[in-house]
């Protein structure tokens, strides 16, 4: 059964709550000699867009004895130099959160450079995930809760959304707002008419972007391989 916290607070003192909170996994905690944590960095932007770089803090600071890694992914519609070194592929070292993990000495790598693994759902549903948490002994979700043009709201369930491959989240998201308008088509909920009016078209819009860059890039790549091949060949 889950174990659900609630409690209202402001300022300074949610991170006492997360402390607090985190005192009641102090046995799984102690057993577990690596941690994985996932916060949501889908954005260059700072909190609220991204998790609250305190948060992060507080919760290493609750973990000093343990070997941890974070890893962190940017949105499909997202440009990627916001996010990574172009060079090293790790995520930039400007972003808040990449800051606090360097305070800590803790390695904060890009899901997004895989490596990946196909699982099957129970529901039948072939996803291709990040196999580097699959080594850690405990995982901790950190979401935001947030908005969304397909979901309405997101947060820890959405939050798990980045250990999938990216080229997959363009045809998931797709495929969610396929579902959407059926579900309009079909006598809908009120919801879910007004998200395909307001959303549908900002929704397809980035996914056509993400594809037309991810075009873009292997031509680019495809172009660089054929002149270092002429060049070879000139010599």
């Amino acid at each position: 059964m889950s174990r659900v916290f609630k409690e209202t607070v402001d300022g300074a003192a949610k991170y006492d709550f997360v402390s607090r909170a985190l005192d009641q996994f102090s046995d799984e905690i102690a057993s577990a000699s690596s941690i994985f944590i996932k916060p949501n960095l889908v954005s260059k932007e700072a909190y609220p867009t991204t998790t609250d770089p305190q948060l992060l803090d507080t919760v290493l600071q609750y973990l000093p004895d343990h070997a941890i890694t974070v890893g962190a992914d940017h949105a499909f519609d997202a440009p990627l130099n916001a996010f990574f070194d172009r060079k090293t592929r790790g995520v930039t070292k400007h972003h808040p959160l990449k800051r606090v993990c360097d305070d800590h000495g803790v390695d904060c790598v890009n899901l997004n450079k895989g490596p990946f693994a196909k699982r099957l759902s129970d529901r039948g549903l072939s996803v291709s995930l990040s196999t580097v948490s699959g080594s850690f002994d405990l995982k901790i979700s950190l979401p935001v809760l947030k908005t969304h043009s397909i979901c309405t709201l997101t947060g820890a369930v959405k939050n798990q959304f980045g250990l999938v491959r990216p080229t997959e989240r363009v045809r998931l998201h797709a495929s969610g707002l396929e579902s959407a308008q059926k579900h309009r088509r079909s006598g809908g909920a009120r919801t879910v008419r007004y998200l395909h009016s307001r959303c549908s078209r900002n929704t397809r819009r980035c996914s056509r972007a993400a594809l037309r860059r991810q075009e873009s890039a292997s031509r680019l790549r495809a172009c660089r391989n054929g002149s270092r091949s002429n060049r070879l060949r000139g010599s």
